[in-house]
């Protein structure tokens, strides 16, 4: 079904023109026989069609469908069409959103005013989904490897990798050009039912886990592009399972310690599930309880060995549950729970006391009898001179 319309001819239309009807629209020309066979346009995005100012032209899509014909200063506009689309009398056709259905082959044919075809152009129209924002992470699997990653959705999405400038990798319809790294690439398209969906299209790349700096990943396609910098740190070395360690100092107060092996180590306490302590950065956050917090690094000639990290907090001594300690870095993490008791009162002393006495009773009585003996042995001596 063909709907006729005719072109408005004001001033006002040249007007909006140049204040930005076009701005930012993908454009496909078909005006000239000459020049690229293909054009893209964004999805949802408006698409400008730049015809040929001839008295008698024919627009039609994949040889069977017409989108327009125009007889002197008559548009006939196919109805699929003319609810999102305007005619300006400056020779253009504007689509307000491209749909993946505008895809496809387009023939543009001009004739003279007695019907005599003049030329054929053809063009093949893509419509892509433009790129997203690229997600970039990182990963480290050890102190010597990390793996980044980039993700965008979009339709033909090409990525570029740097590192402060240094190209790291480069697609190219999803080919990859390396500088001395390995990656791999893969595009997830939607399932069956969401076809229409752009496809997300992700990018790995293994780098020495050393490594630092400002990490770009640039995203384009013929129709948009986008970029993500991210700040590149260097693996630590995995941490060590904490131990951990409760010490009573009184009924009211003990001491509890976790130590860890590892590089940029960081703390979790709890007490059954409640927090207790947690370090960032080695700054301390605590719960109304007191803590203190040292890193001792190896000697100078172990400087390579991981430092080990010891955080130390005070409870009361009556306190019990499950006490965890987790511990952590960018490359790993672990943890170890151990049940903490109640402080009981320091029943040591009494044992002490009594042995202190006893041990004096026992001097005591070990000098009476000495003196005794003395005594004993004076009277027989005595005895034995008068006899």
């Amino acid at each position: 079904k063909m709907i006729s319309i005719y072109m408005i001819i004001t001033a006002l239309v040249p007007t909006a023109l140049a204040k930005g009807t076009l701005q930012g629209s993908m454009e496909c020309n078909l005006s000239e026989p000459t020049g690229a066979q293909q054009c893209f346009g964004a999805l949802g995005e408006p698409l400008i069609f730049h015809l040929p100012t001839n008295i008698i032209i024919l627009l039609t899509k994949n040889g069977v469908c017409n989108i327009l014909n125009k007889v002197r200063m008559k548009v006939i506009v196919h109805d699929k069409y003319i609810n999102r689309s305007t005619c300006f009398t400056n020779g253009t056709f504007k689509l307000h959103n491209a749909r993946k259905t505008d895809s496809g082959d387009y023939k543009l044919q001009t004739y003279a005013s007695d019907g005599k075809l003049l030329q054929t152009i053809n063009k093949h129209l893509e419509i892509q989904a433009p790129v997203s924002k690229p997600a970039v992470s990182q990963m480290c699997l050890s102190p010597e490897q990390m793996k980044v990653s980039c993700s965008s959705e979009g339709d033909g999405v090409e990525l570029i990798l740097t590192l402060d400038g240094l190209l790291l990798m480069q697609t190219t319809g999803h080919s990859q050009s390396l500088s001395s790294w390995t990656a791999n690439m893969q595009s997830l398209a939607g399932s069956k039912p969401e076809q229409d969906k752009p496809s997300v299209s992700t990018v790995t790349i293994s780098l020495h886990g050393q490594l630092t700096g400002n990490l770009m990943c640039n995203v384009r396609n013929n129709v948009s592009r986008e970029e993500t910098v991210i700040r590149l740190t260097n693996c630590k070395a995995l941490v060590s399972k904490p131990a951990v360690s409760q010490m009573c100092l009184s009924p009211e107060q003990m001491n509890i310690s976790c130590s860890s092996e590892g590089d940029g180590v960081e703390f979790i306490l709890t007490l059954d599930g409640l927090l207790l302590m947690q370090t960032t950065g080695h700054s301390q956050s605590l719960s109304s309880w007191t803590a203190s917090m040292q890193s001792l690094a190896g000697s100078k000639p172990e400087q390579d060995k991981p430092s080990v990290s010891t955080v130390t907090i005070s409870l009361h001594g009556q306190l019990t549950g499950n006490l965890m300690c987790r511990a952590w870095n960018n490359v790993s993490r672990d943890e170890t729970v151990i049940h903490l008791k109640s402080c009981k009162a320091v029943t040591s002393h009494f044992p002490v006391a009594a042995a202190v006495r006893a041990g004096v009773v026992t001097l005591l009585l070990l000098a009476l009898c000495l003196c005794i003996c003395r005594v004993h042995k004076k009277t027989r001596l005595m005895t034995v001179k008068e006899g």
